[in-house]
């Protein structure tokens, strides 16, 4: 039901996502963002299908026209921090070879001349850049991923009694990337002290009732074990759930942190709407995710 409601969501709002249509509340950047985080949970699961088949046939359509009044090929010379939307769609276009709205080769000449480095990075994003080029078998101008990696706080075993969100987020992401989302298989060690880590970040988000971060850390349990989750994870992982459920609206929405049904109450759609994507996509990602490890 969880799932159902914020595909739902997703495709009745589907036009948010089209960052040519001026906005009044928010800037070109978190326009580029939402577009990208969109196509960014496509990857994610490939080729397995996170959206439903309307919603990847709206996104295509969105994406046809997106890349007809953007030219990607120049769009982040101007904005060298949000680079990775350019692997982002090097990606989409090396998996769906009918969605080519970026030239990587083009891209690569940036990348051999520093772009990737230009910007001031923390190590989780270094980290991020590093994987996303990767992925789209393009050397970054990075160091290693290992050295990369150990310079992050999942690599410094956090104390979780100074874990700022900002942090949390820097392990999650970690995971994302060290796991290749799920794909790669970690050692049992690795595995045991990830799920231990993970389970501690799950209650506390439980309590804390910080939706997108407690969803993110369910795509990461899912990810450590390759998508085969203990049947131990299932009590707690049924506890996260029911949470969230509790925090999701009858439109589908998922209440974002710092929001809440009283603050949302009065917002227009398009508030509503950059308010909340980022955490309907995570949830998305995580109910996907969970069931794709219980075969349901």
């Amino acid at each position: 039901m969880l799932y159902k409601k914020c595909s739902k969501w997703v495709q009745k709002n589907i036009n948010f996502f089209d960052p040519n249509i001026l906005r009044q509340n928010v800037d070109s950047d978190l326009m580029i963002k939402s577009y990208v985080e969109l196509i960014f949970m496509r990857n994610m699961f490939y080729p397995d299908k996170v959206y439903s088949k309307d919603t990847i046939a709206s996104m295509d359509k969105l994406i046809i026209k997106t890349s007809k009044k953007i030219n990607f090929n120049t769009y982040f010379l101007f904005d060298h921090y949000l680079i990775s939307g350019s692997e982002v769609l090097c990606e989409l276009a090396e998996n769906n070879t009918q969605l080519n709205v970026i030239d990587k080769k083009m891209f690569k000449k940036l990348i051999s001349s520093n772009l990737d480095v230009l910007p001031r990075r923390t190590p989780y994003r270094q980290l991020d850049v590093d994987y996303s080029l990767r992925k789209i078998k393009i050397s970054s101008n990075f160091p290693s991923f290992k050295d990369l990696y150990n310079n992050t706080i999942l690599a410094k075993a956090p104390n979780l009694f100074y874990l700022s969100n900002d942090l949390a987020y820097s392990i999650t992401h970690t995971l994302f990337y060290i796991t290749d989302m799920g794909r790669k298989k970690l050692s049992k060690e690795q595995q045991n002290t990830y799920q231990i880590l993970l389970k501690k970040l799950i209650t506390f988000y439980i309590l804390e009732g910080n939706m997108d971060l407690l969803s993110e850390c369910i795509i990461c349990l899912c990810f450590i074990y390759n998508f085969r989750l203990p049947s131990e994870q299932e009590e707690l992982i049924q506890a996260a759930f029911q949470t969230i459920q509790k925090n999701q609206m009858r439109n589908g929405i998922i209440i974002a942190p710092g929001e809440s049904k009283q603050t949302l109450k009065n917002n227009s759609d398009e508030e509503l709407f950059y308010k909340s994507y980022h955490t309907v996509l995570v949830t998305m990602g995580a109910t996907f995710a969970y069931g794709k490890s219980t075969n349901l």
